[in-house]
């Protein structure tokens, strides 16, 4: 009997390595979900940022109202599409080079015209075409302008120009807006309808 309860009553204690390692574990386990903080927005936040978008071309619409609209019938995968694209032309802006810039530019224009293209396709009673038309036709400016190495001009913060229009601080505006922890969706949509709205003015202008 002595025995059984020696045997029992021993407590086996965890060596200090096993120790240091545990409490690794529990720290880096705690510190995770900073870790995993991603800057800019998700696929479900992009109908915010297309219906502010889409209000820097019209005044006559609410935000708040056409981003519960959008959001009724824009899938999620237009918008995962969407931050897929900007985020691999992001990656490429800020590499600072005027051929990459120049590129990057483009892909946003064609992220931004398949948006709103998938608002066209998809949501039939949403009553703020005029905004997202206007939005898609100064995206087709900006990918025109981007056609050809003429048409843009860059130096590494100081100045961007595309097909005369200078649009470096408004997307400057637009990547930091979607660069802040947490990004705000109606925030970066206003940033983005400001930068395009750029190349539709200067466009006027010319005419």
């Amino acid at each position: 009997l002595q025995s059984n309860f020696c045997f029992f009553s021993t407590v086996v204690l965890p060596s200090m390595p096993f120790l240091v390692m545990a409490r690794g574990l529990v720290l880096a386990l705690i510190a995770l979900p900073t870790a995993c903080a991603k800057e800019g927005l998700d696929g479900k936040e992009v109908p915010g940022l297309l219906a502010a978008a889409a209000g820097a071309f019209v005044s006559d619409r609410t935000v708040a109202d056409d981003e519960a609209a959008l959001r009724g019938c824009l899938p999620e995968s237009a918008g995962i599409a969407f931050v897929t694209r900007w985020e691999a032309a992001l990656a490429q802006m800020l590499t600072k080079k005027r051929k990459p810039m120049r590129k990057a530019l483009g892909e946003l224009a064609v992220a931004t015209i398949a948006l709103t293209q998938d608002v066209a396709s998809r949501c039939h009673q949403w009553g703020g075409s005029k905004g997202t038309d206007a939005l898609a036709d100064a995206a087709q400016l900006l990918q025109a302008g981007t056609q050809r190495n003429t048409t843009v001009t860059y130096k590494a913060m100081e100045s961007l120009t595309v097909s005369d229009a200078d649009i470096h601080k408004p997307l400057n505006a637009f990547i930091g807006a979607w660069k802040k922890d947490p990004a705000n969706a109606t925030d970066v949509g206003e940033k983005l309808g400001a930068m395009l709205k750029v190349m539709s003015t200067n466009r006027k202008n010319e005419l």
